[in-house]
């Protein structure tokens, strides 16, 4: 491999879940090509879940927009770099317009397929998958440390989805916590965190 940058674009998805079990594929290129130099490409509510990223050039952020416009957006923004690699987990067309030494072009599995396991085809790494795993910094690490300080366990909560068939009743969410964190329940004594993000 080239001793110089190997620049790779990585288009990930928008929502913080899909995002973060697809996060693997990048610390899998990131141990496996030491001279990797990070563009990512997320939605808004997942594009902060990148900015601790080694090697990071840029986090682009694609607000969706009318008739596909976003994509035009991202086009005209990554068009003039030759990437090493472009990895597109949101299956796009936009791979066909860019000069690159390789792509990884998500397809439709014809029947469900994990998440993980789906990125992990694009790499073709699906015998050894990639774990989620997202960079941090010290600063991050003690935040995350204040907001868990306390005692007892802590049962995390995600009561919120983007769309109404993943919607859990809240009512039944409140039942579940109640009964692992009352009485003779595995995790008595426990504090509640409702988790998610700024538009759930």
């Amino acid at each position: 491999m080239a001793s110089g940058p190997f620049p790779i674009l990585f288009i990930t998805a928008t929502r913080i879940g899909d995002a973060v079990l697809s996060s693997g594929l990048i610390k899998r290129l990131h141990d496996e090509i030491p001279n990797a130099r990070f563009t990512i490409v997320a939605g808004p509510a997942a594009a902060p879940l990148f900015a601790e990223v080694p090697n990071l050039d840029r986090v682009i952020v694609m607000q969706k927009a009318k008739s596909g416009g976003h994509w035009f957006d991202l086009w005209r923004e990554t068009r003039k770099r030759r990437w090493g690699l472009v990895v597109d987990l949101r299956g796009s067309g936009l791979t066909r317009f860019l000069r690159t030494r390789r792509r990884a072009v998500h397809r439709k599995s014809a029947e469900p397929v994990h998440k993980v396991l789906e990125a992990a085809r694009l790499l073709k790494i699906e015998d050894e998958p990639a774990a989620p795993f997202l960079f941090t910094s010290p600063d991050t690490e003690a935040y995350a440390a204040e907001l868990v300080a306390g005692e007892g366990p802590i049962l995390a909560l995600a009561p919120a989805a983007n769309w109404i068939g993943k919607t859990w009743p809240v009512e039944r969410f409140s039942q579940v916590a109640m009964r692992l964190v009352r009485g003779d329940g595995p995790l008595r004594g426990g504090r509640l965190m409702v988790v998610g993000g700024r538009a759930t």
